[in-house]
């Protein structure tokens, strides 16, 4: 998908200080669009990097060039429940037992097979990246960006921690600390496919966690992540004893979760070139709602 910058200067200067100053480009975005056909235009006309600008000078950057659909993907006729979409930007409520990108099993129903569906529909053509992903037995938020300078500034984002997550987790037992961080490193097990382990050698691992309300035999926990490894709220709760429910892989089967206990309940990212902040929640899914409401509170 294209994406077009434009901005009107308001007093003389070079013209690479105001794709960096003023339109927020970095040197690679920079880069590309001045060897694009017509990618750095004045008033119109194609220009260096190094001319110089006069106030009034309208300059127009063409940041990348069309696409066409997501790569192969095929289109699947589910509904995505869209929570917030601009021009840049996607941010998708995902049912728990979704995959968020074709894989195993999976090869034409997946949340990005429902979107190339979505923007057909639409008629418009884009190639989606998703920023970060959710397991697929972990429900909530996925944030798309809708064009390659897009993603860039939210992975940028997450690097400086302008980029936030929160999640939502039922497990079992009550965490002697109501609040902790859990800082150990985590690896794959050996000889397994999808199991990871918490282990000193392991990549570093970050995880914040309160609990927010205690039931009969389990708690309610929100929960920040610093880092994004594979697993890392299943891995670092059970590691302390206080696996999710219903996590057939970190913990045990629990009546009424079929599937580990995980929501992406909130997220806290800026518009990529706007700046303004963004703030989205999605409901806590019927399955854990139903599990707390099931259980008095102590």
């Amino acid at each position: 998908m294209e994406k077009k910058l434009r901005g009107r200067v308001s007093e003389e200067g070079l013209l690479y200080d105001f794709l960096s100053g003023n339109l927020g480009l970095t040197k690679r975005e920079i880069s590309q669009a001045k060897f694009r056909t017509d990618g750095v235009c004045v008033n119109g006309r194609r220009a260096r990097v190094t001319a110089m600008l006069q106030a009034g000078d309208v300059v127009e950057v063409k940041l990348e060039e069309a696409e066409t659909q997501s790569g192969h993907l095929v289109p699947y006729a589910g509904k995505p429940d869209i929570l917030y979409e601009d021009e840049d930007i996607l941010l998708v409520n995902k049912p728990a037992g979704v995959v968020v990108h074709p894989s195993h099993g999976h090869y034409s129903d997946s949340l990005a097979n429902m979107l190339v569906q979505y923007f057909m529909e639409k008629g418009e053509q884009v190639k989606i990246r998703s920023v970060g992903r959710l397991d697929k037995e972990t429900s909530g938020i996925v944030v798309f960006a809708k064009n390659q300078a897009a993603a860039g500034r939210l992975a940028r984002q997450r690097e400086l921690g302008q980029f936030k997550k929160e999640y939502f987790a039922l497990v079992h037992g009550v965490p002697e600390q109501r609040t902790g961080s859990i800082r150990t490193g985590i690896a794959g097990v050996p000889g397994s496919l999808m199991k990871m382990m918490v282990t000193e050698t392991g990549k570093h691992a970050v995880t914040h966690y309160a609990v927010q309300e205690t039931f009969g035999g389990f708690s309610a926990v929100r929960v920040l992540l610093e880092t994004g490894r594979t697993h890392q709220i299943r891995v670092h709760m059970a590691s302390i004893g206080h696996a999710l429910l219903g996590d057939k892989i970190y913990g045990a089967e629990c009546g009424g979760i079929e599937r580990a206990a995980l929501h992406a309940y909130r997220v806290k990212l800026m518009q990529p070139f706007s700046g303004e902040e963004i703030r989205i929640k999605a409901e806590m899914p019927e399955d854990m709602r139903k599990k707390m409401n099931q259980n008095v509170a102590k």
